[in-house]
């Protein structure tokens, strides 16, 4: 990947995990830190995430240099 596209996507990842991130703690704090809740919308996350994918992100995360 070039430079500018590694940065692109680093910001991309910062951003839209923080928020996630805050969203998360929205509803917990609506909710009374109901942590069944939070583990659910997590679950839809990565359903989503899977259902999005043309093939296994698991696959290519455990095969990735970065992460050895």
């Amino acid at each position: 990947m070039d430079n500018e596209s590694i940065d692109r996507t680093y910001k991309a990842l910062f951003v839209y995990t923080i928020g996630f991130h805050q969203l998360i703690n929205k509803v917990t704090t609506t909710l009374g830190k109901n942590f069944g809740i939070v583990a659910d919308i997590w679950k839809v996350y990565i359903t989503l995430l899977e259902h999005t994918c043309e093939y296994s992100h698991r696959l290519l995360i455990g095969e990735s240099k970065l992460l050895r």
